[in-house]
């Protein structure tokens, strides 16, 4: 028998199924021991019930190595029919700084090594503002140079409060960083991928905590936003901050707008009721910080999806639901019928067992 005394970590376990099949896990596991050497070690593995494995979505297995409290973890993902017409991974607030006793790069580079394994399909990677802490130059290089420590699919970026706020030369010094920085072609731009309509949004001043949107973006975005529209099939719009009273975390309750200094959008209504004339808009935003494993992450909310995109920084419970200073973020997987939505906790590396959820979409039948 190995000996299993001195084990320092054990690597997790990627196993994928199709729906209906149950998922066949090792009988080992890769641990990493203190004094240097990577040996595999035997692993008693939980019951898998077959609800687990009827349909698509991801969940999370514990396993034990007897003589040890080490608990190995096994991220299963599950697909249905040749697997999802497309995959991406979406973070927020990673909030990277350039102190010397800061974590937040750590967390962030934790998020995308993650990433990397439970989700390599993924052809593109969403960060929705709050890359920095405070918009400086050294920031963002800090952040460009952890993104590139890593592989990872083409990045698309959106502008958070804290990337703006706070300097003396205003919107007009930090808005040209963000563009030098993230090579992005402006604050607000669109990008079809594989078919799928993605729209980005920005604030264009600098406020503290608040977007502004203006006229001239609000007019692009219904433009946008009618170009191809089919009922049948999601347009993915992403803003740093939430429409109040949408998805958890922009709720009275939450702080949301009554901590002092308010939150949310300047033009609140009038996104709002552009939004609301394509019921099938997904409407991604980050900024609260709030968990994921909450009945309201993901809703139907003003006749559109509002979706909670949480943080690698630090999350914050709501109403007492999920962890306290954990690290979260999204994987979306997209079928012709459905687009499935999966809370992922990077620090635990496990799956939320409350964090998923399926958006359905009608497929129309040829004649």
């Amino acid at each position: 028998m190995l000996d299993c005394e001195g084990i320092k970590s054990v690597r997790q376990t990627i196993v994928y199924t199709a729906a209906g099949t149950a998922p066949e896990l090792p009988e080992t596991v890769t641990a990493e021991f203190s004094n240097g050497t990577v040996k595999p070690v035997s692993v008693i593995w939980d019951m898998i019930h077959p609800s687990d494995y009827s349909k698509a979505g991801s969940f999370s297995v514990i396993g034990v190595i007897n003589g040890t409290a080490i608990m190995p973890k096994a991220s299963i993902t599950v697909t249905e029919g040749s697997g999802p017409l497309l995959s991406i991974s979406v973070i927020s607030d990673t909030h990277v700084d350039t102190g010397t006793s800061s974590g937040n790069g750590k967390r962030f580079k934790n998020a995308l090594l993650d990433l990397k394994e439970i989700n390599p399909k993924a052809e593109a990677l969403c960060v929705v503002g709050d890359m920095t802490d405070h918009g400086n130059d050294d920031e963002y290089d800090e952040f460009m140079k952890i993104l590139a420590s890593v592989e990872h699919p083409k990045a698309y970026f959106v502008i958070g409060n804290h990337d703006i706020r706070w300097h003396d030369g205003g919107y007009e010094e930090t808005y040209p960083r963000f563009l030098t920085k993230t090579k992005m072609p402006s604050g607000h731009y669109d990008e079809i991928i594989k078919g799928y309509h993605f729209i980005f949004l920005s604030t264009d001043k600098d406020l503290k905590d608040q977007a502004n949107i203006s006229d001239d973006q609000l007019n692009w975005l219904s433009a946008k936003l009618a170009e191809g529209a089919e009922p049948n099939k999601p347009i993915f719009v992403f803003l740093h901050q939430s429409l109040a009273n949408t998805s958890v975390g922009s709720y009275p309750s939450d702080g949301y707008g009554f901590s002092g200094y308010p939150d949310g959008v300047v033009q609140d209504s009038q996104l709002r009721s552009l939004l609301a004339k394509y019921p099938q808009v997904i409407f991604l935003t980050g900024h609260t910080h709030a968990v994921l494993d909450h009945p309201k992450s993901t809703i139907f909310a003003s006749g559109f999806w509002c979706v909670n995109t949480a943080t690698t920084y630090s999350t914050l419970p709501s109403n007492g639901i999920g962890p306290d200073n954990g690290s979260q973020g999204l994987c979306l997987d997209i079928y012709s019928d459905k687009v499935l939505i999966k809370g992922r906790d990077f620090a635990k590396k496990e799956w939320p067992a409350n964090g998923q959820w399926s958006i359905p979409f009608q497929v129309e039948n040829s004649k």
